[in-house]
């Protein structure tokens, strides 16, 4: 009960302060009445940007707070007319509709300012709750930011035991978001321009509208807000005019709090370095929360080498947990009438231990084949001992492992060791990895390893072995970026890039043309076959299909790529062309690799591109290296043309090379026999049987 009582000892104590103090200079009270109204006018209406006004939180205008992501709380304003299009806390009026003097307060949330926060804290500093509360206000939108898209000047609000100093641009707190209160831009366009505010088209009225189930108990803080997000592209001017608070205060029930039986905190299991969450439902008037760990009251802020947040509210969560972290958790659930304690939930670290597997890979003969293990333990750095086919491997003893120059014998199983500090004694292994080295025709015919080591022309780079020429299709562009870490340059760098291709077709257009083009002579090849490595951003197209053509025009559907990786990580890819007999012995071969829609990808009725982890954007990136054509010397025999031309009631058969007999069979396959004294030219009477010839090497 002490916890109990010194709370209601500052409570009191509210009380009495709240005498003395005039809301002009403090937090709104409650005992001021109601309703609460604002209209800015007390704001600054002259000055031209960018000459700034201060700004003091709970004292440019009292109860109110302004901050900004990037900054925390805002020393200035500025006063303007919607011409402007920095990014700021802004007091917008204009000599228009209305006098100059008749103000709003407003944001241009643009640039590296980030997200803007303003409003007003309201404390119940009275013995009855507070309730039924409405808010009029008026939205008001003073510049068109030359975007076509509606934003959204958003109201949510707080309630807390605690004192409120800060409208939280960066959300710390949880915020509870009221969709119907949400001033959203009336005027949108590509031309940017000043609006009006107080014109009627570039602005929206909100008359009482009610905060359903809200109250107020006795020594709490509400705290109504509108945030300003930064959006994508140019910002519109947003602003509030006009605000009216009204309320009523009714006796307090309080009830005693409790504790739902299916709302305990529940026991985890976590992998050191993961976040650890807990979370508790509780009944009863106003309660406060407090986490403890094994009976310790826990408080908020960093922790080595994490941090604590929500630890007096009802989800207490815990990042970048380690061994130490470990124990019962509970809460104790308070108000003014009494206390209770929830069941203990019990948290067990698995430390160290491997967070991110070292994956399997399939590489090509000389390349370099990267594994990797993310993993988190006590004692940071962690010690390394990888392994091949369950024997350590002299000096590999880092988080990464690179088997350079791969070859048959490198193939087979690679794990990882993890230890605090001393991998024998408090140490757990990665699963195992297998590297497959990828079996290709005996001829590389050309390579494009995009590195600075050969001519880097982003329309054209030329390749690194070989003879080709690469190309973009369909206004690609494309930049040199870090390659993978499977060239044999090492780890991406000044020597190692890859072609990274952007500027892809807007939503729904252009199917399957954009992309990139690789132009490979096989004359004097056959068993084709393709290798390369992909890298998309999570906007890229998630389909991509591999085309080819055997008259350097007409292009054929090949292979279908998904990307899977959801880390922006590079993906090996093949394409055998054995089968494709068009493609060997071909001066004209070519192949590319192209965006493509949901629908001709995976044969469903979505005529969009789908994005790799997000949503499709244009401006998502696809990345190539490695590219390479491999081939067999070509063994077939050249075709021997035979003619065949009507003379009268005969068929005359002829050709070129004498070291060929001609043969005949009653049906196209059946069984083929030399045509007795059959000489070049040799003549045939029609007849009703049917003959058909061939040739056929003496």
């Amino acid at each position: 009960m002490r916890r109990i009582l010194l709370h209601t000892v500052a409570l009191v104590a509210c009380f009495n302060v709240s005498l003395l103090i005039q809301p002009s200079s403090a937090q709104i009270l409650v005992s001021s009445g109601s309703p609460y109204t604002q209209n800015f006018d007390s704001l600054a209406n002259s000055g031209a940007p960018p000459a700034d006004t201060n700004w003091m939180d709970n004292s440019t205008i009292p109860g109110w707070y302004a901050s900004k992501t990037q900054v925390g709380a805002i020393s200035t304003y500025r006063v303007g007319s919607g011409a402007q299009n920095t990014g700021a806390l802004y007091s917008f009026g204009v000599a228009g509709v209305n006098p100059v003097s008749d103000r709003a307060l407003g944001s241009v949330a643009s640039g590296t300012p980030g997200n803007f926060a303003y409003g007003v804290r309201i404390q119940n500093n009275t013995a009855q709750a507070m309730t039924n509360i409405t808010i009029s206000y008026t939205g008001e939108q003073w510049r068109n930011g030359g975007n076509t898209a509606t934003q959204t000047l958003a109201f949510s609000y707080f309630i807390s035991n605690d004192p409120i100093t800060s409208s939280d641009a960066a959300g710390a707190n949880v915020w509870v978001a009221f969709t119907s209160l949400n001033f959203n831009t009336p005027t949108v366009g590509a031309t940017a321009g000043a609006l009006d505010g107080n014109a009627p088209e570039n602005r929206q009225v909100f008359s009482g509208v009610l905060l359903p189930n809200v109250i107020v108990f006795p020594g709490q803080e509400i705290f109504f807000r509108w945030l300003d997000i930064n959006d994508t592209g140019n910002d519109h001017a947003l602003a509030i005019d006009d605000l009216s608070i009204a309320f009523t205060t009714v006796t307090a029930e309080v009830t005693a709090p409790a504790i739902d039986p299916a709302g305990q905190p529940l026991s985890l299991t976590n992998n050191a370095g993961t976040r650890a969450t807990f979370t508790v439902t509780a009944t009863g008037s106003a309660p406060t929360y407090q986490w403890q760990l094994n009976g310790a009251a826990l408080t908020d802020g960093p922790k080595y080498p994490g941090s604590i947040s929500g630890s007096t509210s009802p989800s207490l969560s815990i990042s970048n947990v380690m061994a130490a972290d470990a124990g019962s958790y509970t809460v104790l659930v308070a108000n003014g009438v009494g206390s209770v304690t929830s069941a203990a939930a019990v948290l067990t670290i698995i430390d160290p231990a491997v967070n991110t597997q070292p994956a399997s890979r399939t590489n090509i003969a000389g390349d370099t084949a990267n594994f990797f293990v993310g993993a988190s333990g006590t004692g940071m750095p962690l010690s390394y001992q990888w392994r091949f086919n369950g024997t350590d491997i002299d000096g590999a003893n880092f988080s990464s492992l690179n088997v350079l120059n791969v070859q048959a014998a490198n193939q087979g199983s690679y794990s990882v060791v993890v230890g605090n500090n001393d991998y024998t004694v408090n140490y757990t292994t990665s699963a195992v990895a297998t590297l497959t080295l990828l079996a290709t025709p005996a001829t590389s015919l050309a390579r494009w390893d995009f590195n600075v080591t050969n001519t880097l022309v982003a329309t054209a780079p030329d390749p690194s072995t070989g003879m080709g020429a690469a190309s973009l299709l369909n206004h690609a562009t494309a930049v040199f970026s870090s390659g993978t870490f499977s060239d044999p340059a090492g780890a991406p760098g000044a020597a190692n890039s890859g072609w990274n291709t952007s500027s892809y077709p807007p939503q729904g257009t252009s199917n399957r043309t954009a992309g990139v083009q690789f132009k490979v002579s096989t004359l004097g090849y056959q068993d084709i076959f393709l290798a390369w490595e992909q890298k998309h951003s999570d906007t890229a197209s998630k389909y991509t299909r591999l085309q080819y053509t055997t008259d350097g025009r007409t292009f054929v559907d090949g292979d279908l790529f998904t990307m899977t990786s959801t880390n922006n990580g590079w993906v090996f890819y093949a394409s055998d062309l054995s089968a494709r007999a068009g493609v060997n012995n071909n001066p004209d071969f070519a192949f590319r690799i192209v965006s493509e829609w949901e629908a001709s990808a995976i044969g469903n009725t979505n005529s969009n591109y789908v994005g790799s982890v997000s949503s499709y954007s244009a401006g998502g990136t696809i990345r190539f290296d490695l590219m390479s054509v491999f081939g067999n010397p070509f063994s077939g025999v050249s075709p021997i043309p035979l003619h065949i031309r009507r003379d009268g009631a005969n068929v005359v058969l002829s050709w070129a090379d004498p070291t060929f007999v001609l043969q005949s069979a009653p049906v196209a396959n059946g069984t083929y026999a030399n045509v007795p004294g059959a000489t070049n030219p040799y003549t045939n009477a029609l007849g009703a049987s049917p003959r058909f010839f061939r040739l056929q090497a003496n």
